[in-house]
């Protein structure tokens, strides 16, 4: 399935040429029926990039028959969609414009994994009678695939981030430790340098960390420590000082209301993580020269935390999944791996507290959801695409104060139990 008319009809010719049975399939429905009626032994399939999720379309397929070979052309390099299509089992990754020979290969190879020299297909080749045994035979390569997930990620993150980002950094290093070069750049020059230097690196950093918490929780591997801590002094202010040459950078500020007290029962250095996280998020997606409203609030019950930026905003229908692994806002012009958010509501998850996003637009600079928008004065406005736009985080956790309290309830609720 593939919309490149002339790409397509180029590897036909090429297939055909081959010796190959090849036919362009341009409807869903008639792929799938043909995969039911084991009509294709190597699928080739391309993930639109202008299409938002058409990758989805692989769990349909491996619903249907999971050893059916599956090779993925795009035009699109993010790490987002390398990872999305990687992830599910495919047999082969490329970014166009594509290599015909690098092509060939891969079916033939495909080839011989579906079928043996015999025309036995594997099922048959390794007794494989019933939907158990195929479940079993998967649970016992289910490591193996986990650990090849795992690589195939990071052969696409030093691929598609790594290489630029250290290759920018390289590039800026040596021309200021070089003498002969560097004596011609003045110091303002050579200043906006190396903080683009220091920004880069920090955002490399910050990418790889994310992974890192990512991978280990998911394996259920991540250690929460809580104990009493000053959330601002501890976590929020080290964080937004380690911000402080992207900030400068980008020409934007972080404002901070605090009200209430500041001890909070967690884990402070996944706090930091998490904030850090949606501060990073509020500066890549946010406005250049604008101001970033953070609000923290201790109270009895709970620690809040909320962040704005004004900027491209959400999607009203995009708000529900923005906390699914690898998640994007937009591609344009933005590096990143889609998991800062997700990690955020991994660590939310283990202090058993809650994550919401919402989105909408700054109206003399006050933020109405779509919403509210819509309701108070959106029919009087004809041209939305000229209002400022925004988004804010908003982030829960019980506190200290209210964790004590219900501690004590329960056991005054014991005590009376056991007097009865």
């Amino acid at each position: 399935m593939d919309q490149d008319i002339e790409t397509v009809q180029k590897m036909i010719a090429m297939l055909r040429k081959e010796g190959y049975c090849a036919e362009h399939i341009g409807q869903k429905s008639k792929l799938l029926n043909m995969i039911r009626n084991n009509m294709i032994d190597v699928l080739i399939i391309d993930v639109d990039a202008e299409v938002t999720k058409s990758y989805e379309i692989i769990s349909l397929i491996k619903n249907i028959d999971r050893l059916l070979p599956i090779i993925v052309t795009t035009s699109d390099d993010s790490i987002e969609v390398a990872a999305r299509v990687r992830e599910q089992g495919i047999f082969f990754f490329t970014i166009k414009p594509l290599d015909m020979d690098e092509i060939k290969m891969a079916i033939q190879n495909a080839l011989g994994r579906r079928y043996t020299d015999h025309g036995k297909s594997f099922l048959e080749e390794f007794e494989v009678r019933s939907r158990d045994d195929l479940d079993e035979g998967i649970s016992e390569k289910t490591e193996l695939y986990n650990i090849q997930k795992h690589l195939n990620w990071i052969m696409a993150f030093f691929v598609h981030e790594c290489k630029g980002t250290l290759g920018a950094v390289m590039m800026n290093i040596s021309a200021l430790v070089d003498r002969n070069i560097g004596r011609h750049i003045d110091p303002g020059k050579q200043s906006k340098m190396l903080l683009s230097s220091l920004c880069s690196l920090k955002m490399l950093h910050d990418m790889i960390r994310n992974y890192a918490i990512s991978y280990i929780g998911e394996n259920k591997r991540l250690p929460c420590s809580k104990k009493s801590t000053d959330i601002y002094r501890d976590c929020l202010e080290p964080v937004i000082k380690e911000f402080g040459p992207i900030l400068e950078k980008n020409e934007m500020n972080i404002k901070v209301n605090t009200k209430g007290a500041r001890i909070v029962n967690c884990d402070a250095e996944l706090m930091k993580i998490g904030l850090s996280n949606l501060i990073n998020n509020a500066i890549k997606y946010g406005t250049i020269g604008s101001d970033i409203r953070c609000e923290l609030l201790v109270n009895g019950k709970a620690f809040k935390f909320s962040i704005l930026n004004e900027g491209m905003g959400v999607e009203k229908e995009r708000l529900g999944d923005i906390f699914e692994k690898h998640a994007r806002f937009d591609r344009v012009g933005i590096s990143g791996t889609g998991l800062g958010l997700h990690v955020v509501k991994m660590i939310t998850d283990l202090h058993n507290g809650s994550i919401r996003a919402e989105s909408g637009y700054l109206i003399t600079e006050n933020p109405l959801t779509y919403d509210e928008f819509d309701n108070s004065r959106g029919s009087k406005i004809n041209n939305k695409a000229d209002l400022k736009r925004y988004t804010k985080f908003i982030f829960e956790i019980p506190s200290v104060v209210y964790k004590k309290l219900v501690e004590v309830k329960n056991e005054r609720t014991k005590s009376n139990s056991n007097c009865r």
